[in-house]
């Protein structure tokens, strides 16, 4: 049978028979009843009034009764709108810090877990003498927030490329230059394209090598000169010997063989060669002035992989390896030694690419004039997210709980699964479609907090095997270089390894759960664990509404509006025709409700909003520009694709139909019908605390401009209308609340939307 969990409070509880001997005795059979399915921990609860229920005492549920309390405006009618009733205090206590449009619910988990990252990350500063992967974390964070930077670390970058004298101009001393044979031998292969190891298109089973051009973008007007200004300077950080003639003359040339190869580049478009699977004997039999064999093994041999005539690449654009191909023995030495010397300008670039703007813009400014600036935490996180995202994974999981509650969490997602396979087997319109469905259901695979290997300090170890241990003396380019390398050398050794589908596709830190379609997978991280989605030793009702409708949401998006068109999906789904005919009927409904309800929204927002301001924004700004731009948004809205949003409304019906039905099935299951409430808000039932508690999931202070973005862009409906349309198309949240039937949330059942 499924395993279960405790559905009027989630914990590990442990059984008191001495609570059996209540006073009560009206109570005894039926309390010692909930004791042995363990649906209440240890002095967790005591019997309430003469109803049958019981109240939660602990300290955790008295703060959750202080963080309900915070988010309900009780002012608000919640038979008109919950929404406002279940958010309204929250917005009114979170204000939408300055240069943003929303902060919502996410955001602030957001908030609160960098806080705690930050707290860490002080911490282990401190701590600069391991000597593993730890080390270089506090040792890469303490360099970051240093404000003494230092111009030698592009000239040290330099030497680990192999660039021991940078730049080559032979020709200046009436030498004759390189020739092609000289270029070769002196160059790696990403002087000329970028490398990737791919999944094979022909055998997914197996890894192939991607080749490619490299990325590059024209620079114009005020962002040249700034670009040769950079040139110039970097030059001379390295060379002291050019005068600025010289300075001027490499800039203008490093600018020339950029739009050179710009040029070779955009031939793709359009061209009858784009991307194109070949052997190495194929590609060097076309195309006899790339020798690609030889670049590649010379590449490789660091890794002690040799490549052969007969292997298969995937050249991405085939036209410009043609245009190479035509151009490189034409080209004149300067040319080839220009081509040379650009690739480390160009890979500087893509280092900084993993840093934050302002620490680009540090780096970039430092380089020609030593400056002290200020970088604060934030920033550096960012930069050690971005660049050794699963180490910063161990120290917040380590830091967060010392107790893995991650199969609680799964019970709950499988009771959901379960429940979701039964309302799949109801649906009599699905008629011989249901099997489909139902095996896409058992087959999807639930990744819950992280991946076990990433508590595992000898596996982070060897994800960083090839980067050296950093000192207080390394620079900040110098790290982001060795990081860079290290993942593009682990790649290239996926060439000879087997191919796992195994891994994870987001982050412990990420701040939001994820389906899937390709690989019919929910991931939902330990980040978002979290109150007011999560929380141990509580009722059942909070966690099933809260991450348990995230869940079922997710679980959903299998069955959206994409999958069941079978548009999406590595198990797409084939309905039979009259199944089809079904639910195209039942979308046509709900594309009609979201559609009509989101353009009052979004036209009810009155122009003069964003001319009387209380706050003081630049004309320059977000802002600013919206109050030039109102009336031209409105006509943009006007052509607004309402379906867009159809995918992620039908997950939100679904998923909270199927959450409260998985919370109602265990309570009466397994706990006898009697939920557990909090002490201090026990008029609210279980279900009604189910309600409440998807609804603040939700919560979100958005300023109008933000509306008029959403409506245009977000795949998602405005927070407001996900919460009040999902709840008033399902009648047993107007039951539990007793709304009257001339309510907005109790619609006649021909108002409402009902797919499952």
């Amino acid at each position: 049978g499924t395993s279960r969990i405790p559905l009027s409070l989630t914990g590990n509880p442990s059984m008191r028979w001495a609570m059996c001997a209540a006073n009560v005795m009206i109570f005894f059979i039926s309390l010692c009843t909930l004791l042995w399915k363990t649906c209440i921990p240890s002095g967790a609860a005591k019997i309430s009034g003469g109803n049958g229920n019981l109240l939660c005492t602990t300290p955790d549920c008295s703060e959750r009764v202080r963080l309900i309390n915070a988010s309900l405006n009780y002012t608000a009618d919640r038979c008109e709108d919950f929404y406002s009733y279940a958010c309204g205090g929250w917005i009114n206590e979170h204000a939408i810090p300055h240069g943003k449009v929303a902060f919502g619910v996410y955001q602030k988990l957001e908030q609160d877990m960098r806080r705690t990252i930050k707290d860490l990350l002080g911490n282990l500063s401190s701590d600069g003498n391991k000597e593993n992967i730890m080390g270089n974390l506090a040792t890469m964070y303490t360099n970051c927030l240093d404000t003494n930077d230092t111009s030698d670390g592009f000239a040290k970058v330099l030497k680990e490329y192999g660039y021991h004298n940078w730049p080559i101009n032979s020709t200046s001393n009436g030498n004759p230059g390189w020739n092609l044979t000289d270029f070769f031998n002196n160059s790696r292969i990403h002087v000329l394209f970028d490398l990737m190891v791919i999944t094979d298109p022909e055998n997914a089973s197996n890894y192939i090598i991607k080749i490619r051009n490299k990325l590059l973008i024209e620079s114009k007007g005020d962002a040249l000169i700034q670009y040769k200004r950079f040139l110039k300077e970097l030059v001379s950080s390295v060379n002291s010997s050019y005068d600025n003639v010289s300075l001027e003359n490499f800039a203008d040339r490093v600018n020339e063989i950029e739009l050179l190869l710009i040029k070779l580049s955009r031939h793709v478009e359009g061209s009858r060669y784009t991307a194109s699977m070949a052997s190495i004997s194929e590609l060097q039999k076309n195309f006899t002035n790339i020798p690609l064999l030889e670049m590649l093994n010379k590449e490789l041999s660091k890794l002690n992989i040799t490549l052969s005539t007969s292997d298969r690449v995937f050249v991405d654009t085939l036209s410009y390896y043609e245009q190479l191909n035509s151009f490189l023995p034409n080209a004149s030495s300067a040319d080839l030694e220009m081509l040379y010397n650009y690739a480390p300008i160009h890979n500087l670039f893509f280092l900084l690419e993993h840093a934050s703007i302002e620490v680009r813009v540090s780096y970039l400014g430092v380089l020609g004039h030593p400056i002290k600036r200020d970088r604060d935490w934030d920033e550096c996180y960012n930069l050690l997210r971005k660049n050794i995202p699963e180490v910063i994974d161990y120290v917040y999981i380590n830091s967060t709980s010392s107790v893995d509650y991650r199969k609680e969490v799964l019970d709950i997602a499988e009771i959901i699964r379960e429940t979701i396979n039964i309302t799949i087997y109801k649906a009599d319109w699905l008629n011989s479609s249901k099997s489909v469905l139902q095996e896409k259901l058992k087959n999807i695979v639930l990744g819950i907090g992280f991946q076990d290997s990433v508590l595992n300090t000898t596996y982070l170890d060897g994800l960083y095997e090839h980067v050296p241990r950093f000192t207080a003396h390394t620079t900040l380019v110098e790290m982001l270089y060795f990081l860079k390398q290290n993942n593009y050398w682990k790649q290239l050794a996926m060439l000879r390894q087997p191919r796992h589908n195994d891994g994870w596709l987001k982050r412990a830190t990420d701040v939001g759960a994820f389906y899937s379609a390709t690989k019919n997978r929910i991931e939902i991280p330990w980040a978002i664990l979290r109150p007011p989605l999560f929380q141990r030793g509580l009722p059942g009702s909070l966690n099933f509404g809260a991450l348990g409708g995230v869940m079922a949401h997710e679980m959903f998006h299998a069955f959206d509006a994409s999958a069941m068109r079978n548009k999406k999906g590595a198990a797409n789904i084939e309905l039979d025709s009259n199944a089809s005919a079904a639910f195209e009927d039942k979308m046509k409904c709900f594309l009609r409700q979201y559609k009509n309800a989101t353009k009052t929204l979004w036209k009810n927002i009155n122009a003069t909003y964003f001319e009387d301001s209380e706050e003081d924004f630049d004309e320059n700004d977000f802002k600013g520009k919206l109050q030039k731009l109102i009336k031209q948004m409105k006509l943009i809205l006007n052509g607004v694709k309402y379906a867009k949003t159809l995918d992620d409304d039908i997950a939100d019906n679904g998923g909270l139909q199927a959450s409260f039905m998985a919370y109602t099935k265990v309570l009466q299951e397994e706990c006898d019908d009697i939920d557990t409430r909090l002490e201090g808000m026990d008029h609210f039932s279980g279900r009604q605390l189910f309600f409440v508690s998807w609804a603040m999931t939700y919560c979100r202070n958005i300023r109008n401009e933000g509306i008029l973005l959403q409506v245009q862009k977000d795949t998602h409906t405005a927070e407001k209308l996900r919460v009040n349309l999902a709840l008033r198309n399902f009648k047993p949240f107007a039951e539990a609340f007793s709304c009257p039937n001339t309510s907005y949330m109790n619609p006649p059942d021909t108002e409402r939307c009902i797919l499952w």
